[in-house]
């Protein structure tokens, strides 16, 4: 019995409850077996040697315990005798194919690379939104009954009303760099960069030559701040007359002054839209300030 199981290639050992009692219990031949099986396998690390088979009852009732984890043949169960046949034909014949080569081990902790390199990433308007409120970091989508909803930084609105499309190329540009994780939430219609957003945006100024602080207007040194249509303070610049008034406290004139500069498109204080409706409007202030103006 040592010498065959030395001698051969293979050994067959086909299981049954009955042999799984004797083999576990150490009865008879069978026990003796499986004491020189496991021994062979630990002394010479055969594994592939030995290659049991069910030939009967389920396979936890029929394998011995020093083989129970092992992989085995199934000639038990008719439905599939003709494909475990073959395969124990194959692993007899040096047939089995071999298992593919181990790739290369990943390292658990080098830091995971971005899917997007942020710099080549953004298109031009999100390279717009990014500049624009490189400082302060927030965008507002602002709701409107006359236009929809559209994206409003400190500095502008992005808004056409003769051409749609400019709203909605800006508007899908705010949604694309919350997605990127360059913009997020920050309650109601805010929007903040992140730190990466703030990061990239301040590399896209710098490389555009915007200057950190914005350029004072010769007409319009003087500020106060007001109330833009979403109920947020805003700077106000003033034409030096309407300083002045401010200084007389003249409030008709303070009064008046603020709503014509709200509807040159310096501020938005939700009296007038922009576009078309508001040209009309704005001529028709210009006109009437400039008669108030030279009033004597």
């Amino acid at each position: 019995m040592e010498q065959e199981i030395r001698d051969n290639d293979f050994v067959l050992i086909f299981c049954t409850p009955k042999y799984k009692h004797k083999s576990d219990n150490r009865i008879g031949g069978a026990g003796y077996e499986g004491d020189i099986m496991t021994a062979e396998v630990l002394t010479r690390q055969n594994h592939s040697k030995f290659i049991p088979i069910l030939a009967w009852n389920d396979w936890k009732e029929a394998a011995p315990s020093w083989l129970a984890g092992k992989f085995y043949i199934n000639l038990f169960v008719p439905d599939i005798f003709e494909a475990e046949y073959t395969k124990l034909l194959a692993t007899l014949t040096g047939q089995i194919p071999k298992a593919p080569e181990l790739g290369p081990v990943r390292k658990l902790f080098e830091p995971a690379k971005p899917n997007y390199q942020p710099e080549a990433a953004v298109n031009e308007q999100e390279r717009i939104l990014l500049i624009d409120c490189h400082l302060d970091g927030e965008i507002y989508l602002t709701p409107s009954d006359s236009t929809g909803e559209f994206i409003q930084t400190r500095k502008k609105q992005y808004l056409d009303i003769k051409d749609p499309t400019v709203q909605a190329m800006f508007l899908d540009a705010a949604s694309s760099l919350q997605h990127k994780g360059l913009l997020r939430p920050d309650g109601g219609n805010l929007r903040r960069l992140t730190g990466t957003g703030f990061t990239l945006a301040r590399a896209l100024a710098k490389e555009a030559q915007v200057p950190d602080q914005p350029a004072k207007d010769a007409e319009s040194e003087h500020t106060f701040t007001g109330k833009n249509g979403m109920g947020r303070d805003v700077p106000v610049s003033f034409p030096r007359i309407a300083y002045i008034g401010k200084v007389a406290q003249d409030y008709n004139f303070f009064a008046f002054s603020v709503i014509y500069q709200a509807n040159q498109g310096r501020v938005d204080f939700g009296g007038f839209a922009t576009g078309e409706e508001a040209t009309r409007e704005r001529s028709r202030l210009a006109e009437a300030f400039q008669t108030w103006a030279n009033r004597p």
